[in-house]
């Protein structure tokens, strides 16, 4: 069972209208589905790089700090206390 699609609607340079225009043409497809087929295989790659980041940062232990927010660690070594 798939899950249901949801509707996107994006702005695009003309540019990139008229690539995806050409290629939904030249393969005689609409160019929803030649647009849905890009998106579709971004999104594959970066869940793959997501996988493959957060399996490197479960193997090293560490924890991933992806907003900068996390609290800065104490000092631990002698004469670095801030008095």
């Amino acid at each position: 069972m798939s899950t249901p699609l949801k509707e996107i609607r994006i702005y695009v340079p003309e540019s990139a209208h008229i690539l995806l225009s050409g290629r939904a043409e030249a393969f005689g497809e609409d160019i929803g589905a030649v647009t849905k087929r890009i998106v579709m295989e971004h999104v594959k790659r970066e869940m793959h790089a997501m996988t493959v980041i957060n399996r490197r940062f479960r193997n090293t232990g560490i924890e991933p700090d992806m907003f900068g927010d996390a609290a800065e660690p104490a000092p631990t070594q002698p004469g670095t206390s801030r008095k």
